[in-house]
């Protein structure tokens, strides 16, 4: 013995002899067979459900019953049956074949002694039958897990044969045409009943077809009909199931109803343009309203008498002119949320210079700006202190000179802060000024505007006066 588990062979037959013939042809193979031995039906039965047998050998004929009902045993699935039958009872046998009986024997003295080599071969048939048995149910199991995802997927699906011939369509498909099964099956998918009567319907999907059946991947725009006679627009994926390499038997066919989806986006689209032309709108008669404002000062200031009321008049325009400058970028920007403020802060720079007569006088102004954009909520806050501070610096640096330095830095300190630096080589502060005074209109200003920036300012005299203002980017 080498440790293999012997098979059970149970032998069903009444003739005391033939059985013992029967039992006695197996002693040569002790090792692997274990016999079991009935002499009824009833016994027959009981044996199988103790010794399990891997196959059964009966006599067609017992005292209770035919052998061949063994067959209608609980177990009678996990084993092979042999029918032995007399001379002249071929014909019982075909009978019982076809009730499942895997093989017969006719009684003789030479087919008992034989009996050996028939189990030997039943065997080996019969496990290529449970093997056969096994793949049929596990490609059954698979098509019927297949057909259940199938069914339930939210797109339509098909699958095609490389000749754009469906081969199946699952329920979504089948209900979005209102058709029965049978009707689509084995016709051509540009033929079915999904698609508008347009020539492109037929020639994308044609094409389509025969590029996936050639290995590729593609998705593919059609117009489709509904049962209820309504246009839509299908979106469909066209993906090959290929079994090997060289060859594309099936093609997947999925199609989503983007009709909605593309009227939501038509819809947005139309109502981001409507918003942008308002918003452009919105800027321009801001822009416009303030120069009115310009306009009135410069009228009132005709009839203001004394430098401090035209002083106050010039520095209220200025300021105007400030946030007039934003608008007009914005109007004339494809983004309204956003002001591009290094090339702001130049035109700012430039309406000053020449406002405050810096050309004339040759004060060289240098400007030093990295790339940034701020929100128009930083971006009219910081434009006004450079207006205040740059207008100052101007005006105030340089009363006895004729040549002056303004350089003007604004930096993106990389840990999320923004820094903005006004500094000129003129006289320095006067005694007594500094941020945050509010005799000191424009110094003050720059401090308020600071802090709604949530930011810092500092104001130093260093060879000259120093503006440093310092705030998160939004």
């Amino acid at each position: 013995m080498d440790g293999t588990t012997k098979k059970a062979i149970l032998i069903v037959e009444d003739d005391e002899s033939h059985r013992e013939l029967a039992r006695r042809a197996f002693i040569a193979q002790a090792d692997t067979y274990e016999i079991a031995l009935a002499a009824t039906l009833g016994e027959a039965y009981a044996r199988i459900d103790e010794v399990l047998p891997a196959l059964v050998i009966t006599d067609m004929v017992l005292p209770d019953g035919r052998g061949v009902d063994i067959l209608g045993h609980a177990q009678a699935g996990t084993f092979p049956l042999v029918v032995m039958t007399s001379f002249g009872d071929e014909n019982m046998a075909v009978s019982a074949l076809k009730a499942g009986a895997l093989d017969y024997v006719v009684k003789s003295l030479e087919t008992l002694q034989d009996l050996p080599h028939n189990v030997e071969r039943t065997l080996r048939e019969w496990d290529n039958i449970t093997k056969r048995r096994e793949a049929e149910e596990g490609l059954r199991q698979s098509e019927r897990r297949f057909h259940a995802v199938f069914d339930q997927a939210f797109q339509l699906s098909w699958l095609v044969d490389a000749d754009g011939v469906v081969v199946a369509a699952n329920r979504q498909a089948i209900d979005f045409a209102d058709a029965a099964e049978r009707t689509v099956l084995g016709t051509a998918l540009w033929a079915g009943p999904w698609w508008s009567d347009e020539p492109d319907s037929e020639r994308v999907l044609r094409s389509s077809l025969r590029l996936a059946a050639e290995g590729g991947q593609l998705c593919a725009v059609v117009r489709s009909r509904r049962a209820d006679g309504s246009m839509r627009t299908m979106e469909l994926s066209f993906k090959p199931l290929a079994d090997d390499p060289e060859r594309v038997p099936l093609v997947l066919v999925e199609g989503r109803d983007e009709t909605e989806r593309r009227r939501a986006e038509a819809a947005v689209e139309a109502s981001l343009l409507e918003k942008d032309i308002l918003l452009r709108e919105i800027h321009h008669r801001v822009k416009n309203n303030l120069q009115v404002i310009e306009s009135l000062l410069r009228l009132q200031a005709e009839s203001l008498a004394g430098e401090a009321a035209q002083t106050l008049y010039e520095n209220s325009v200025a300021r105007i002119r400030a946030m007039s400058h934003i608008h007009e970028l914005l109007y004339q920007s494809e983004d309204f949320a956003l002001v591009d403020f290094p090339n702001y802060l130049r035109i700012l720079a430039d309406d000053l210079l020449a406002a405050c007569g810096g050309c004339e006088r040759r004060i060289d102004l240098r400007i030093e700006s990295a790339n940034a954009t701020l929100t128009i909520d930083q971006a009219l806050p910081c434009g006004l202190v450079v207006n205040e501070i740059l207008s100052n610096a101007l005006k105030h640096a340089f009363p006895s000179r004729d040549r002056g330095l303004v350089t003007l830095k604004f930096a993106d300190l990389g840990d999320g802060s923004l820094e903005l630096e006004i500094r000129d080589d003129g006289k320095g502060l006067p005694p007594g000024v500094a941020l945050g005074k509010p005799e000191h209109i424009g110094l003050y200003l720059a401090s308020v505007l600071a802090e709604q920036l949530g930011g810092s300012a500092t104001l130093a005299d260093e060879g000259g006066v120093r503006f440093t203002l310092r705030f998160k980017k939004a």
